[in-house]
């Protein structure tokens, strides 16, 4: 814990890595690549700012420029010399604020995980949520989200792309029942305000400047993306490797954990 009030977990011996999860996420979402890293990284794991066991103690709004502070606070408080940054989907926007507003001396390199710089569609931008998530669509989910927080959010996920996460959401399965009832217990406000935020973001101008080299990793049968999205980020980013996991969901690295953590070792400075 710093003394910032954001919840960090530290794992591991090597030099620094430092892993962002997505929306709704925490900490516990990397468990599944701890143990594969540990041996070669120390490893910083946090509860973004109003998930987990980090509580937004605020009334104003939380917001994509805190939690960029907030990883900009963790570097400094922890002194971390050059470390490398991972974001998987809103742990991407965290990582893209962070270089808008920071700069990139600080950090070594970085890799993004199925995420696209714009969530929200329009006529002239297809690679946003689905391909097809305007503005119109980002404001009714939005409402639904203030009516009923968890079960809108497990359909965003299983009404997308993933024909495995639509039959799995059809049939109650027991990790959806497990993932519903993990929903029903996180405070809503916080995390609608920061979807809010996400929505709002657009990074585009941001990925053809970034000079440090860049780990893509995207899943072939993500819920939300999928290749376009991925070969348009390894056309649009300077210096980057991109490694396509077959049939993996929005979470390719937790889909296939040994290849993404080979991927990432490979890909080390």
């Amino acid at each position: 814990m710093t003394n910032r009030d954001i919840y960090v977990d530290i794992q591991g011996n090597g030099p620094a890595l430092i892993l962002l999860h997505s929306w709704c996420g925490s900490h516990h979402d990397w468990a599944r690549v701890i143990d594969l890293l540990k041996d070669r990284f120390t490893l910083y794991t946090w509860d973004a700012r109003g998930h987990g066991q980090s509580v937004h103690h605020s009334e104003t709004p939380c917001t994509l420029s805190q939690m960029a502070a907030d990883l900009n606070n963790l570097i400094c408080d922890y002194k971390l010399d050059k470390p490398m940054v991972v974001g998987h989907s809103m742990g991407a926007f965290i990582l893209w604020q962070y270089l808008e507003t920071y700069g990139q001396d600080k950090l070594s390199q970085i890799a993004i995980i199925d995420q696209t710089p714009k969530l929200v569609t329009d006529p002239t931008w297809l690679h946003g949520i689905y391909g097809q998530f305007d503005q119109d669509k980002s404001t009714a989910f939005i409402n639904a989200l203030q009516n009923e927080f968890a079960e809108n959010v497990l359909k965003l996920a299983a009404f997308g792309h993933n024909a495995k996460t639509r039959k799995k959401y059809e049939e109650n399965s027991k990790g959806m029942q497990a993932l519903r009832a993990y929903l029903q217990n996180l405070d809503p406000l916080p995390l609608i305000d920061i979807w809010r935020d996400l929505t709002q973001a657009d990074f585009r101008n941001l990925l053809p400047n970034i000079t440090l080299p860049t780990l893509l990793v995207y899943g072939t049968d993500s819920n939300y993306y999928g290749e376009a999205v991925a070969r348009y980020m390894q056309k649009t980013l300077p210096y980057n490797q991109l490694h396509l996991i077959e049939q993996g969901d929005h979470s390719p690295h937790l889909f296939d954990p040994g290849r993404f953590v080979d991927t990432l070792i490979k890909f080390y400075v």
